[in-house]
């Protein structure tokens, strides 16, 4: 729980919202408000997941290709028809707002952010504290190489949220294949697009 109000959103420099009580919920204007004036004033805006909602309300990202989890990107589209929705990456950056998928993603964020005003050594550190690993932390190799669809036919997006909460069990790339309906030659080409890495060293590296 908070140990303080939102009055302390006008002097922080960095502001990260991690995650909205439901797509349909209205954010509310003194927040809006709140989020526009710390943005002039120079400080950062991030988000997690859902929390996309909230930034994309202030309207500071109309222009901008946004980031959030694959599940709220059609509602995300619908409501704000201003924004572009990349429902494949972990996160993107737009000027001073940065918008991130799922939890997870949400921590790769993050340690990006570490990264950019601390440097590589501490983000590594801070990544070895929690157990994961530093491997995308910045630039272009950070998207993935193109889109991935949402549709059954091709989840690769859903799998990994599977897989990340069933990570001892036994996936084999037989498993994995066939939860994407996928053949196996199909599901390790795109598997690998999507993520930089093979299914095998992406699992060894969640775990």
């Amino acid at each position: 729980m908070p140990d303080h109000g939102a009055e302390l959103i006008g002097d922080a420099d960095i502001i990260v919202v991690p995650g909205w009580r439901g797509v349909d919920a209205a954010v509310p204007q003194r927040l809006i408000d709140l989020l526009r004036d710390a943005h002039a004033r120079g400080a950062r805006l991030a988000s997690i997941c859902s929390g996309a909602f909230v930034l994309a309300a202030t309207g500071l990202l109309d222009g901008a290709t946004v980031a959030t989890h694959w599940r709220y990107a059609d509602a995300l589209k619908a409501r704000y028809t201003d924004i572009l929705v990349d429902s494949a990456s972990l996160y993107r950056s737009h000027g001073r707002i940065s918008t991130s998928a799922g939890s997870a993603a949400g921590i790769d964020l993050l340690i990006e952010i570490v990264r950019q005003d601390f440097g590589t050594d501490a983000a590594n550190s801070v990544a070895r504290r929690l157990v994961m690993p530093a491997h995308r932390t910045g630039g272009q190799a950070q998207f993935l190489e193109r889109p991935v669809p949402v549709a059954h036919q091709s989840a690769i997006a859903p799998l990994l949220d599977k897989i990340r909460t069933e990570l001892q069990s036994a996936w084999t790339l037989r498993r994995m294949a066939n939860e994407c309906n996928m053949s196996l030659r199909t599901f390790v080409r795109r598997f690998t697009e999507a993520t930089g890495v093979p299914p095998g060293e992406w699992i060894v590296g969640e775990r």
